[in-house]
């Protein structure tokens, strides 16, 4: 039998591996010191941004900060509030569950927290430095006030989560089929449970 431990990190993590490639085209990071044009260029990497204009990307990037973490440093805990989108620049991060199993690694140009900030639910996993990481940070409040000034941006971002979740939903459920040829029945109910929190990582 699978341990508790490898199922939903090993198979995550090559489902996720499958669409971040798209994006990275094989890099592993990104230049932790960037000019205003590298940076516009990340963002319409992003998926939530796809086909947002040069002119709307910058909306975005003007309430962009920068955030470092250490290795080993606590991103958000599993029940916090969704008050923020970050997106990875460089490093690795981890998604922990709340009795401490590995869910999933999370590699750059991929974003966390974006469905609790659109849903209002609280975060699902604890996430974890496994190197030093920059990330971009986005405020809910701040993100909410672009959508005011310009509810074109609003639109399109909302486009995009729905294509985004739809994305994920067929990985969970690639992986969530590839979970019954390993699995005992209470062992795949058990990983089904955690693969469904992966939503928000």
């Amino acid at each position: 039998m699978l341990s508790r431990y490898f199922v939903p990190c090993h198979i995550i993590t090559k489902h996720k591996a499958q669409y971040n490639i798209k994006l990275l085209k094989g890099e592993q990071t990104i230049p932790q010191k960037l000019s205003t044009d590298q940076v516009l260029g990340i963002l319409k990497k992003i998926p939530m941004f796809y086909k947002l204009n040069e002119e709307r990307i910058k909306s975005i990037f003007e309430i962009c900060s920068i955030k470092k973490l250490a290795k080993n440093d606590i991103l958000c805990h599993a029940g916090d509030e969704s008050n923020h989108i970050y997106i990875l620049i460089a490093g690795f991060l981890r998604a922990t569950l709340e009795d401490g199993s590995k869910l999933s690694r999370i590699s750059p140009l991929w974003t966390i927290g974006e469905m609790g900030v659109f849903s209002g639910e609280k975060r699902s996993a604890t996430v974890i430095a496994e190197s030093e990481c920059s990330l971009f940070t986005i405020h809910k409040a701040d993100l909410f006030e672009v959508f005011g000034n310009d509810p074109v941006i609003g639109e399109q971002v909302a486009i995009n989560i729905n294509r985004y979740l739809a994305h994920k939903l067929r990985i969970n459920q690639a992986i969530i089929e590839e979970l019954k040829a390993f699995c005992s029945r209470e062992e795949y109910s058990r990983i089904v449970d955690s693969v469904m929190k992966n939503l928000d990582t």
